[in-house]
């Protein structure tokens, strides 16, 4: 047992030096946790910065593949549309023979 009165100075320096102790390890303890929390958020905001580097990459390369695929059905319809144009001008030109020998039919002697 502690053979110091309770209000003797001995006693009180002992408390006082429990306290300041107990105080610093508080405060180191503080400080870790405080260490930690800013280890986590630095690891959360890496995270954070590859799941948005990832999502912009994703979104780069879908809107290439749109941008592809837009690309190659304009091509598509360009060439339909050449096709058409091919089509009509044989069957104007048909039409043209057509009525050239109708006239020829008709007014011939």
């Amino acid at each position: 047992m502690n053979s110091s009165p309770p209000n003797s100075p001995q006693t009180l320096a002992s408390d006082s030096s429990s306290i300041e102790h107990i105080s610093e390890a508080q405060d180191a303890d503080r400080k870790a946790l405080q260490q930690k929390f800013i280890d986590w958020d630095k690891k959360l905001r890496s995270i954070q910065n590859k799941i948005i580097d990832t999502i912009d990459a994703r979104l780069l390369l879908q809107s290439e593949h749109l941008s592809t695929i837009t690309d190659s059905q304009v091509s598509l319809i360009l060439q339909k549309k050449e096709q058409q144009d091919l089509v009509i001008s044989r069957l104007l030109t048909f039409i043209d023979v057509l009525q050239k020998a109708q006239e020829n039919i008709f007014n011939s002697p």
